[in-house]
């Protein structure tokens, strides 16, 4: 399997795998911006299948994301070579978004802000 990971200065990270069962998965994760304590995810896939196994898992992947300090995510789906889709952006991804939101709790102290650090990984087991 072949994997890059990148991190430019604007928060952003770009995760590129490609493992022989799956083919070629692209993971971009950055901040929201209007919103610093949610995850923008945005995942490409070469075959239609893997996107579909990533998208039925996406709840999984949004606890993750939760579990890791964040208070949510949005989560965009697209096949590799795809338009952009009708949400109003042009990041070049085509297909679905999910959205996820936690559940209210109360707010004791801001927590620190989640950062993505040399040597943490995200567990994505599917």
């Amino acid at each position: 399997m072949n994997a890059a990971l990148t991190q430019s200065g604007n928060g952003e990270t770009e995760l590129a795998l490609s493992p022989d069962e799956l083919g070629h998965v692209r993971l971009k994760l950055k901040p929201d911006a209007a919103n610093p304590d949610r995850m923008v995810v945005l995942i490409t896939f070469e075959r239609p299948e893997t996107l579909d196994l990533f998208r039925r898992h996406a709840g999984e992947l949004a606890d993750a994301l939760r579990s890791a300090g964040y208070a949510g995510a949005d989560i965009g789906f697209g096949q590799e070579g795809g338009d952009a889709s009708g949400s109003g952006r042009n990041d070049g991804f085509a297909g679905d978004r999910v959205k996820s939101t936690a559940p209210p709790e109360p707010i004791v102290a801001p927590p620190p802000a989640p950062s993505l650090a040399a040597g943490v990984s995200l567990d994505l087991r599917l």
